[in-house]
C-alpha cells in the first residue's frame, strides 16, 4: 500500500463469494523515457565491509537485500521482525557497522526498532527503508540522527550507493587527489 501510495497510485478491490478476490493495481502514466539499464553489480568498483542488520517483515526484500549487500561485500545478519532485530542488535551490537531498517512492520514498528537499537549504541547509522514517500517519512524522525533513507521498491546498486554514501562519508576531496586542506603562505 506504502509503495503504490508512494507513486500517487490506487489500489481496486473486487471480491465476490465462491468466486475469489482480485485486486488492481494502478499507477498514473508516465511521459518520461525508461531509463537506461544501470551497470551490472560486478561492475561496481566499491565494496563494503562489515556487517549490515536488515529488518524486514518481507521475505523476499530480506532475501534480495541480503544478496545484495553480500555480493557488495558485507556480512549480513537479517530479522524478520521489530523484537528479533532488537535482541539481534543488543546480541551482536560491537559486531554491527549499520541497519537497513523497514518503517512498517507488525508488533515494533521501525520508529520503535530506531529508538530501542540508539538506545543500545547511540551513534549507529540506520538507513530508513519504505515504500511511503520520503518527506512523508523522514519527518517522523526529524532531528533523531537517522543516516539515511532508501525508497521501496529500490535497484541493488541503489542500495550499495546508499550505503556507501551512510557509511563512508565523502571527505573534502581535492581535485589534484591531495586530501582537502588547504595552506597559505604570508
Amino acid at each position: 500500500m506504502g509503495i503504490v501510495r508512494g507513486h500517487k497510485g490506487a489500489i481496486r478491490l473486487y471480491s465476490e463469494p465462491g468466486h475469489g478476490t482480485a485486486f488492481k493495481v494502478l499507477f498514473p502514466s508516465s511521459e518520461q523515457p525508461v531509463p537506461a539499464v544501470e551497470q551490472s553489480m560486478e561492475a561496481t568498483v566499491w565494496r563494503g565491509s562489515g556487517t549490515i542488520l536488515i529488518v524486514d517483515d518481507e521475505d523476499g526484500v530480506r532475501t534480495v537485500a541480503r544478496r545484495v549487500l553480500e555480493k557488495g561485500g558485507f556480512a549480513v545478519m537479517a530479522a524478520p521482525d521489530g523484537r528479533t532485530a532488537v535482541q539481534m542488535f543488543r546480541d551482536h551490537a560491537d559486531q554491527i557497522k549499520g541497519v537497513l531498517l523497514d518503517l512498517t512492520m507488525p508488533d515494533l514498528s521501525g520508529e520503535e526498532v530506531f529508538r530501542e537499537i540508539r538506545t543500545i549504541r547511540p551513534r549507529v547509522k540506520v538507513i530508513l527503508s519504505s515504500g511511503y514517500a520520503e518527506q512523508e517519512t523522514i519527518d517522523l524522525f526529524q532531528g533523531k540522527g537517522l543516516a539515511g533513507f532508501i525508497q521501496k521498491p529500490y535497484q541493488p546498486l541503489k542500495l550499495l550507493e546508499k550505503m556507501r554514501e551512510v557509511l563512508e562519508p565523502v571527505r573534502d576531496a581535492h581535485p589534484t587527489g591531495t586530501s582537502g586542506a588547504s595552506f597559505s603562505c604570508t
